[in-house]
């Protein structure tokens, strides 16, 4: 080995060492390679193997090519290339020069291919097409691949690969019934997590460019649940996949579910691997507008029913994008070295609610009441004419809502060829969505704004030593509001100020309502947020030794999430015509909760190694170590201890303390097996299977940030805790009069 390249591999050894000393501060890995492995078999026309012969691998969107040889068992493997088409060529003295073009390798694929050359000059050239040449993969792990024309041709609705996803054996999605915390907002039906074989939607590892991309920010009213601990992926507030990839972005995309080697865990579901588009050595680009509007939908069945009008209803969703080689005119010219890729999509949308029944004050309700109370029902719409009234003060409202939206969503990645050794890469997304749902008598505001920045280094030291460094930081912030809305010739009416509180105040949720025995009624003002921090350093190297293909690396990642709760939760409730008309509770609820700082920090490293031992098996073997801590709490709190809890009467807190200790032995071991059944072209068949342990970080720490509503992560107190209501019998605290 070359004396730089020794060096190269004792730094690369330092940084190993150094990341591992780091691991107290580092947060679970998946470690997911987005790249591809081609192994191959030069053979002569008797099928025998042809050692030393030079095999060049040129990647066709940007000309760049590398070289390697085949060893004294005729076989060569390349590691570490971009997902794409490519053409072989094998030359080797003595024999016509090979040429195969249009090799496809798809993402994190492991491929093997069987290259016949013929006797004759070096120079002369014989050429087979790709199709002829099969490609058998040696990977034992069960996966599927979507690839870009997939992407780009199947139609999907709102732009969003969720239905691609949903196209793999083995996935579903969960059940609204099954309560699954979807971490993204309220409206949790809008949200679609992803089941892989039976396993939770919050089990699933996400990655794009080789980084994680599990930062959903949690529930938007500022309280942590699965969203908080990594669990789930980021995705926009309408529930679409933007915030991973565009689909004008998505180069193709790669999901493994069972049977995946070391590299991949930290969750025990699917693995998501997510490649974003480059620029190429020629200029290419798209333009789209995706258009619904009124004068083409006709009313809805509901609406018919109950009599009402069409409502307007427009939806543009509109995206361009750009590639090609970095050139400015008798300046620079990037081709074959520096490549750009950018695009922009934007949705403007009311996809309105269909009209259905509801409740609001009859006239005689309103005039009876005083004060406070008066104010609060005559700010509430009014009985739909002819609707029937139920003689409880609540009468029928009838009527639909808007519901607008929008996106907009903004990629750009340079690639850059450093040298014929190493590839640079550096990618930056921001997506902004917000909804703006309506309800009676209100509206509530929704926001959900992810960004990332992401660099990368491929860096090949020889033909059979390459190594890959990736560096992450993103952030997913979400925002939550409810709000009163102003009744045309009706007086405005604020829940916060009546309950008491400052207009001002930050973060609230103050609520007033009527329960009568048939409907109800009700006026809400709230507001929390929800934030998400990640930093993600993973690194692997790739040793090709023989017929063994030896892969380490490690995966450092922090996560950090700040939940802002609407606190103070208050609220007011009547259940019978006279207690509200007197302004006299029967029910009050006050609680009180603290931000959350929670921190989540894990390590994970991993050896394995991929042996072609014959022509027709590969084994693949190896190991990986999952470190997860407990979470601990920026501002140096923890949560307390709740001790005798099967005595009610002799319950008690304990000294402050984390939530569980921390386990040094999750070693996960994996081994599979590919076995080529029969070779012959056109009729191969293979068998593939595995076996191995996988640990879910993410379902234990989630858990532990569901229960954290305690002193030191937050802090809840109930001033009127319900069954402690039912005891003393009713309240009799009336509002503050205006």
């Amino acid at each position: 080995m070359k004396a730089n390249s020794k060096a190269l591999l004792a730094r690369i050894a330092l940084v190993l060492i150094v990341m591992t000393a780091g691991a107290v501060m580092t947060q679970r890995g998946s470690a997911q390679v987005e790249t591809a492995t081609l192994q191959g078999t030069v053979l002569d026309p008797q099928s025998a193997v042809i050692p030393q012969a030079q095999v060049t691998v040129t990647y066709l969107s940007t000309s760049t090519a590398r070289i390697t040889t085949t060893g004294d068992n005729g076989e060569f493997t390349v590691v570490g290339l971009a997902p794409g088409a490519y053409a072989i060529h094998v030359q080797k003295a003595g024999f016509r020069a090979l040429d195969v073009p249009g090799v496809m390798l798809a993402v994190g694929a492991r491929e093997q291919i069987t290259l016949q050359m013929q006797v004759g000059a070096e120079a002369q050239t014989v050429t087979v097409q790709g199709s002829e040449e099969t490609l058998l993969p040696s990977e034992a792990a069960v996966s599927t691949v979507v690839s870009q024309a997939e992407v780009a041709n199947m139609p999907l609705n709102g732009r969003s690969f969720q239905d691609l996803m949903l196209m793999v054996p083995g996935t579903t999605t969960v059940s609204p019934q099954l309560g699954e915390d979807v971490g993204q907002s309220s409206k949790e039906n809008g949200v679609t997590q992803i089941q892989v074989n039976g396993d939770t939607g919050y089990s699933n590892s996400y990655t794009i460019d080789g980084v994680s991309a599990n930062i959903g920010a949690g529930n938007n009213g500022g309280f942590l649940g699965v969203g908080g601990s990594g669990g789930l992926p980021a995705q926009t507030i309408l529930g679409t996949t933007q915030s991973l990839v565009p689909v004008d972005d998505l180069q193709e995309f790669r999901v493994e579910t069972n049977g995946y080697a070391a590299e991949y865990g930290g969750y025990s579901g699917g693995q998501f691997v997510f490649v974003t588009r480059s620029g190429t050595n020629t200029f290419h680009g798209s333009a789209s507008d995706y258009l619904r509007n009124t004068v083409f939908d006709a009313n809805d069945w509901f609406n018919n029913y109950y009599a009402q009008p069409r409502q307007p209803l427009h939806q543009n969703d509109f995206s361009g994008s750009l590639g090609g080689p970095f050139w400015i005119p008798r300046i620079y010219d990037g081709r074959k070295k520096t490549f750009l890729f950018g695009n922009y999509e934007g949705l403007r949308a009311n996809i309105p609610i269909a009209a259905y029944q509801q409740y609001t004050p009859d006239a005689a309700l309103v005039a009876s009441a005083t004060g406070v109370i008066q104010t609060f029902l005559a700010s509430l719409p009014k009985p739909t004419p002819g609707g029937k009234d139920y003689g409880d003060g609540l009468a029928d409202y009838i009527t639909g809502y808007p519901s607008p939206n929008s996106l907009n969503t903004y990629n750009v990645r340079l690639d850059q060829v450093l040298s014929d050794k190493e590839v640079f890469f550096a990618r930056v997304s921001d997506t902004q969505s917000s909804l703006t749902g309506h309800y009676y008598g209100g509206a509530e505001p929704l926001e959900q704004n992810t960004r990332t920045y992401t660099v990368g280094l491929t860096s090949s030291f020889s033909t059979h030593i390459t190594n890959q460094l990736r560096a992450n930081y993103s952030t997913n912030t979400g925002k939550q509001a409810g709000y009163q809305t102003q009744q045309p010739g009706q007086p405005s009416f604020d829940a916060i100020t009546a309950n008491g509180y400052p207009a001002t105040i930050p973060e609230v949720y103050a609520s007033l309502g009527y329960y009568p025995s048939v409907g109800s009624i009700w006026a809400v003002d709230y507001r929390g947020i929800n934030a998400a921090r990640q930093f993600d350093l993973p690194d692997n190297i790739t040793f090709v030794i023989g017929n063994h293909q030896i892969k380490a690396g490690m995966d450092f990642r922090r996560l950090t999430s700040t939940a802002l709760p609407e606190s103070p939760l208050e609220g007011t409730e009547w259940y019978s015509s006279a207690s509200l008309i007197a302004n006299v509770a029967d029910y009050i609820f006050n609680y009180s909760y603290a931000p959350t700082f929670p921190s989540i920090v894990n390590f994970a490293a991993y050896a394995e190694d991929e042996w072609r031992a014959s022509r027709r098996l590969t084994l693949s073997y190896g190991l990986r170590w999952d470190l997860t801590p407990p979470p601990t709490e920026r501002r140096g709190g923890m949560p307390y201890t709740l001790l005798n809890q099967n005595n009610f009467s002799d319950l008690a807190l304990g000294s402050p303390s984390k939530p569980y200790n921390t386990y040094y032995y999750d070693f996960a071991p994996r081994l599979g097996a590919t076995y080529l059944l029969r070779p012959k072209p056109g009729f191969e068949t293979q068998v593939r299977g595995g076996v191995g342990v996988f640990y879910d970080a993410a379902s234990n720490q989630g858990n532990t940030l569901l229960g954290l509503n305690s002193p030191g992560f937050s802090s809840a107190e109930s001033l009127c805790p319900y069954s402690y209501c039912n005891v003393v019998g009713n309240f009799s605290i009336p509002l503050p009069q205006q």
